[in-house]
């Protein structure tokens, strides 16, 4: 027999949101959008692009002079976060740039073969990715896709209670 008082009342467990020198929540894992990068790279120089599919390009470049190789109008939106993943299959010499967005120029770390993360705000107003530099070597598996952390917005139309860092409800 069911206790009638059960089907009158909520229990909800309520997070304090409140620990030793932290503030303890809970937030919904970040997600990425589809890759902006499509088959259409502008090359200089000794760059070369080889269009495996949109997320099997791959780009050479055989010497170290300084030129770029990019891509523009892909859609980046300014003051949202986007992560650039990438391979660098075969490394001969030199040092690869990221150029993103209006953003700086980014040095990458790359005297071996290997994968490759950059997660970078877009700061500026122009809408294009570029790799650049006197890097000598393959770069393969690119993707460009925006992070959309999975933060949410609550709104409540009645008033509602909580308990404070004193253990008090409020």
């Amino acid at each position: 027999m069911s206790n009638p008082l059960l089907q009158k009342a909520s229990i909800v467990f309520t997070p304090t949101a409140y620990g030793t020198s932290t503030l303890n929540s809970i937030k919904p894992a970040e997600s990425l959008g589809s890759n902006l990068l499509t088959a259409s790279w502008t090359t200089t120089g000794d760059w070369t692009f080889t269009d495996n599919g949109t997320t099997n390009a791959t780009l050479n470049k055989s010497t170290t002079s300084t030129t770029d190789c990019r891509q523009a109008s892909i859609g980046l939106v300014q003051n949202r976060k986007y992560r650039i993943e990438f391979v660098i299959s075969v490394y001969t010499s030199g040092n690869l740039t990221v150029k993103f967005g209006g953003g700086s120029t980014i040095s990458i770390d790359n005297e071996a073969v290997g994968r490759f993360s950059l997660d970078l705000d877009n700061d500026g107003n122009l809408d294009n990715f570029q790799f650049g530099n006197t890097f000598q070597g393959t770069i393969e598996q690119i993707t460009l896709r925006e992070i959309t952390n999975a933060d949410f917005n609550f709104n409540r139309n009645t008033s509602a209670t909580r308990v404070n860092e004193s253990g008090l409800i409020e």
